[in-house]
């Protein structure tokens, strides 16, 4: 908190600006999507405060000038052309997720030789998302790595239970989906659902005659998945013919 104090009859952002002032302050502020409307409010501050930075994380990108992205990557998986050994195993940042949280949530937890190549598929599975994996290890009081892995199928009825001081979207897989996918604008959602038929990667081209068959969508394909991939809902990969 930046225990900013309104003075009287003076508008709260001007308050801020004064406060700032020549001061040298890094400012963080967290899960800006949902206020995106407010972004021109964070260039007013730069251009009035100019020892000011600020460091934003957003599902969406505040779309100003001068703004610089870093894309936030899934932790890194167990190589999967090796059979990962305990030791190989916990130096792989999904795994070394999965076993905290797993012994965080059963103190006896540990990972073996024998359950290390579970493990590592689980994560492979999850695709190094942290969430998933949290929800997934919180599952260990009651599923062996095993059978775990058995049930990942059903993985939005398998993957609830998140700490209650989380948010809400954060206790569940689907939660996080469904608010993920309420802050899409109709069209978006039109293309997000039709996407779902692909199983792993699609082409461009691919996308452009399956989603858009019957040219009904309200913009240009291309346009929509680049939304989508600004919104964190897709991963634009460079394929072997690109």
């Amino acid at each position: 908190m930046l225990g900013v104090k309104e003075a009287g009859g003076q508008a709260p952002l001007k308050s801020l600006e004064d406060y700032l002032g020549e001061k040298r302050m890094l400012l963080l502020v967290d899960n800006f999507e949902q206020v995106l409307e407010a972004a021109p409010v964070v260039s007013e501050l730069l251009s009035t405060a100019p020892n000011l930075k600020v460091l934003v994380t957003s599902r969406i990108p505040l779309r100003l000038y001068g703004e610089h992205e870093y894309s936030v990557p899934p932790l890194a998986l167990p190589d999967p052309g090796r059979p990962p050994s305990v030791q190989r195993l916990i130096q792989c940042e999904a795994a070394r997720l999965f076993v905290e949280r797993a012994q965080a949530a059963k103190a006896d937890f540990t990972v073996t030789n024998d359950n290390a190549p579970t493990v590592a598929e689980i994560c492979h599975r999850l695709d190094g998302l942290p969430l998933a994996i949290e929800l997934a290890a919180a599952r260990i009081k009651v599923l062996s790595p095993r059978k775990m892995l058995e049930r990942l199928g059903s993985r939005l009825k398998l993957f609830t239970g998140g700490a209650r001081d989380l948010p809400a979207r954060q206790r569940t897989l689907r939660s996080t989906i469904e608010w993920s996918f309420g802050l899409l604008e109709e069209g978006e959602k039109m293309l997000f659902t039709r996407l779902s038929v692909f199983a792993g990667g699609r082409t461009l081209e691919a996308i452009e005659a399956i989603c858009d068959a019957d040219g009904d969508l309200p913009f240009d394909v291309l346009d929509g998945l680049a939304s989508l991939v600004g919104k964190s809902l897709l991963q634009q990969e460079e394929g072997g013919r690109g």
